[in-house]
């Protein structure tokens, strides 16, 4: 009860025109506070959770002009990627186990499944506002958005890291959970730091072997977004896409090149609007 009155009286929050800079650290520090019980009370009370993150995401966007540079979302994107990453484990362990063939081996947990997936798709929905509408103010972050969408393409198929998921659950999966990873990517094609972790030098040979497919994955999503960014420079980021890339991988618009049979090198041909 105390709870909710004290987020229907946030409800009724003014700031002054002009807003005053005490003002602007009142609000910061609501929206932190609030932030700091959602990291204790997650795995205690998923409804306080919900409620909670509903009321940080209402108010630091409808203030996002005033306290955006000081409200540190980074740290807010790091704690929901862990959560999410966590989650997901947890979800695919509730999952039935099915051999090679699709045949059950044991029986899984519908209800915890369904419960489970609903709550990492509100995480995911969160997540993907924060990134949307705090995209040029980020920090601290991008590596872990990397890694968060690592482990979803290494767990789920054509991953052959993925367990055996049959067709109904992983639709459910891909419609509450992964087809956001999406929008989550569109929202950091400009953002520097991200484009680096993906196309950095120093990725070469430091990936795990069973990443290194879930990577081309992302890579290659990158790849069907640029285009539709205007002002994107996406020749710099292909040129140096191809430094990284696998040997005999080439994009051609999100799909692998060709192979030559003569040389053993992928035929390509760079579409018109990245020349």
């Amino acid at each position: 009860m105390i709870d909710k009155a004290f987020l229907r009286l946030l409800d009724n929050l003014r700031v002054s025109d002009p807003v005053t800079e005490q003002e602007v650290q009142e609000i910061t520090q609501v929206c932190r506070g609030l932030f700091d019980v959602c990291q204790i009370v997650t795995s205690l009370d998923m409804k306080l959770m919900v409620t909670l993150w509903k009321a940080i995401s209402k108010h630091a966007v409808s203030n996002k002009a005033h306290i955006g540079q000081h409200l540190e979302v980074g740290d807010m994107v790091n704690h929901l990627c862990g959560e999410i990453q966590t989650g997901f484990v947890y979800l695919l362990q509730l999952l039935p186990r099915l051999d090679l063939e699709g045949r059950v081996l044991s029986q899984g947990d519908e209800k915890g499944f369904q419960k489970s997936l609903k709550i990492l798709g509100f995480q995911m929905k969160i997540l993907v506002m924060l990134v949307r509408e705090f995209s040029d103010l980020l920090d601290r972050c991008e590596k872990q958005v990397y890694n968060l969408l690592l482990t979803l393409h290494r767990l789920l198929p054509p991953s052959l890291s993925a367990q055996q998921i049959d067709q109904k659950h992983l639709s459910e999966i891909q419609q509450h959970l992964t087809n956001a990873t999406d929008v989550l990517i569109k929202a950091l094609l400009r953002n520097k730091v991200f484009i680096e972790t993906l196309t950095g030098i120093e990725k070469v040979g430091a990936l795990r072997d069973e990443d290194s497919f879930p990577d081309l994955q992302i890579l290659l999503r990158v790849l069907d977004n640029l285009p539709q960014m205007e002002g994107t420079d996406s020749p710099k980021l292909m040129a140096r896409r191809r430094m990284t890339m696998p040997y005999g991988v080439v994009p051609h618009k999100g799909k692998l090149g060709r192979r030559n049979k003569k040389t053993r090198l992928t035929a390509y041909k760079t579409p018109a609007s990245w020349e």
